[in-house]
């Protein structure tokens, strides 16, 4: 197979384990779709579980990851985002970054997303520390977003410093 032919290929099997990340698909379903479309289109897409997990935490997850990395190194300014969200038994936090760039506009983008063990505002606190310590955005942070419950912003009063944003506006403020 020429050297072309061996980019194409590659360019198609990473195209399709794209799609199936995307679509939510689970890696085992690419055994039965990977022969589906080699008999449809007689193509040589050896796609299957094993090659398409590979591509996506090889190849695909580090370039797509280290992309807002390079884009924040130029940023000035930055809102932070965070919120929890239960997956079956795993409670997940995400880290997202919303900046401006002059010529695309307002992007948001995901920087970190981990399983804590734990909502207190300490924890959430730790977490969003070290993201943004790594990240290098301790000192380019102007606004924290998060949802309404107590341990982001404290109670109905919105009284007290033992709160995410309170912890937050006194180490990164």
């Amino acid at each position: 197979m020429s050297g072309n032919m061996e980019a194409k290929l590659a360019a198609a099997e990473g195209t399709f384990a794209f799609y199936a990340v995307f679509q939510n698909h689970s890696f085992h379903s690419m055994n039965c779709i990977s022969k589906l479309v080699q008999k449809l289109f007689e193509l040589k897409v050896t796609c299957v579980r094993t090659k398409c997990k590979a591509i996506i935490t090889n190849v695909l997850f580090p370039f797509l990851n280290n992309q807002p990395q390079e884009k924040l190194k130029k940023i000035k300014f930055v809102t932070i985002f965070t919120d929890a969200s239960y997956h079956k038994e795993v409670k997940v936090f995400s880290l997202l970054v919303r900046y401006f760039v002059p010529s695309l506009g307002v992007e948001v983008k995901l920087i970190h997303q981990q399983s804590l063990h734990g909502e207190i505002s300490d924890i959430t606190c730790e977490f969003v520390i070290n993201v943004l310590e790594q990240n290098t955005m301790t000192t380019k942070t102007v606004g924290f977003c998060a949802d309404n419950v107590n341990t982001n912003f404290g109670g109905v009063q919105r009284k007290g410093k033992n709160n995410v944003f309170e912890k937050l506006k006194s180490t990164v403020g």
